[in-house]
């Protein structure tokens, strides 16, 4: 969550809950800054929730993933030219 959903969070969970979620965001946020910076995971390993919201953003790119966005792949455009080159009448 971003700081202005935390901000409507705290209406529903106690300040420090907020706070403890702030801080590991944060601390995700540079883990990841620190690895692209560099180009190289680090030797100790990632947490799980580090991958996983790291593959997250990474996803989010995606514009197959786009709310609302119906991608086509190459594969289906292939065939739909495939198929549009056969309807028109020679």
């Amino acid at each position: 969550m971003n700081d202005e959903a935390l901000k409507y969070a705290e209406r529903l969970v106690p300040h420090s809950y907020i706070e403890l979620a702030r801080q590991a965001r944060r601390s995700n946020e540079q883990d990841i800054r620190l690895i692209l910076e560099h180009k190289k995971i680090p030797e100790q390993p990632l947490e799980e929730n580090l991958i996983e919201q790291w593959l997250n953003e990474i996803a989010q790119m995606d514009s197959n993933n786009f709310k609302g966005n119906i991608g086509v792949g190459e594969r289906e455009g292939n065939k739909e030219k495939t198929f549009m080159s056969s309807a028109t009448p020679k």
